[in-house]
């Protein structure tokens, strides 16, 4: 917290907050006083008149403009620092309301015994492969897994050998197609070369056959993987459990110590607060001038 604002003597954070209110309201009382600067005089009469009559009479407020703009000035330079020490107070207590146990131990070279964290089961094998697989059988596991995808637009029940079987077979069974009504009546004839429908059967079952030797490989893998993960889960939970083992019996050591260094720490943290809450906003040389005016407002 920067303390350049405060000292044992001045204003409170109350107090500081109801004379920036009051200089507020002061400033833009003063520069009313300017902003209703008119020069001219606005006269109106009705068509059949001879005597204009004055609407508007001019308002010289020209020569206060300059003491207008000192004035306001000084107002939002005393509302500008007592806002600015009103936040840095809060800032500082906040601070010091936020800090916690540890972060005070570590500021102070107090090592504590830190618990460990529980192992997560081992994810996928997208998300962690390169931690199970060696070099060779993770790229196998990715080049399978891109291949399948591929074979997969090819032989998947909406994919494009299925998707033309069934339109030749259609064609074979319905030649003929007629559309419209009339005059307007269409025939549409579809011819098959023979052959093609066992060209396509022959094709599609020669590609399911590839793709189901390459999603057997692919399963082995990520079997494998499942395998070793589990033995890296149960490796870690046992690491965990020895680490966690080990902590309890440090906490246990020190708890005594604990306890008093926990007592230290909220003494420590109320005597922050109490000393920020006790600190005064001070007021600048520079601003007393405008201070003793809007206080004695």
């Amino acid at each position: 917290m920067n303390k350049v604002f405060f000292a044992k003597e001045g204003l409170t954070a109350t107090s500081a907050n109801h004379v920036a209110n009051i200089a507020k309201e002061y400033a833009q009382r003063i520069a009313t006083q300017a902003n209703t600067l008119r020069l001219y005089t606005k006269s109106a009469r009705l068509l059949g008149d001879t005597q204009p009559s004055i609407v508007e009479a001019p308002l010289d407020t020209l020569d206060a403009i300059p003491d207008v703009i000192r004035r306001v000035a000084q107002c939002n330079a005393l509302i500008g620092w007592l806002r600015e020490a009103i936040n840095e107070r809060e800032k500082g207590l906040k601070s010091v309301q936020d800090y916690n146990f540890k972060v005070w131990a570590d500021d102070n070279n107090i090592t504590l015994p830190e618990q460990p964290e529980a192992p997560d089961p081992v994810p996928d094998i997208d998300k962690v492969g390169n931690e199970i697989l060696n070099v060779k059988e993770l790229n196998r596991y990715i080049e399978l897994k891109t291949r399948m995808a591929v074979y997969g637009k090819y032989i998947h029940p909406d994919g494009i050998l299925p998707t033309a079987l069934k339109r030749v077979m259609n064609c074979l069974a319905n030649p003929t197609e007629i559309r419209g009504e009339g005059r307007d009546t269409v025939v549409f004839s579809y011819s098959v070369e023979p052959g093609t429908a066992d060209r396509l059967n022959k094709t599609f079952f020669q590609l399911q056959s590839e793709y189901r030797a390459l999603q057997a490989e692919f399963n082995g893998i990520e079997h494998r993987f499942r395998i070793e993960a589990e033995k890296e889960y149960s490796r870690r939970l046992a690491e965990y459990k020895k680490e966690y083992s080990e902590y309890q019996e440090k906490t246990n050591i020190f708890d005594a110590e604990m306890s008093r260094l926990q007592t230290m720490f909220v003494e420590w943290k109320q005597k922050e607060i109490e000393e920020i809450t006790s600190l005064r906003i001070i007021i600048p040389n520079d601003l007393q001038g405008i201070y003793a005016e809007v206080n004695g407002l």
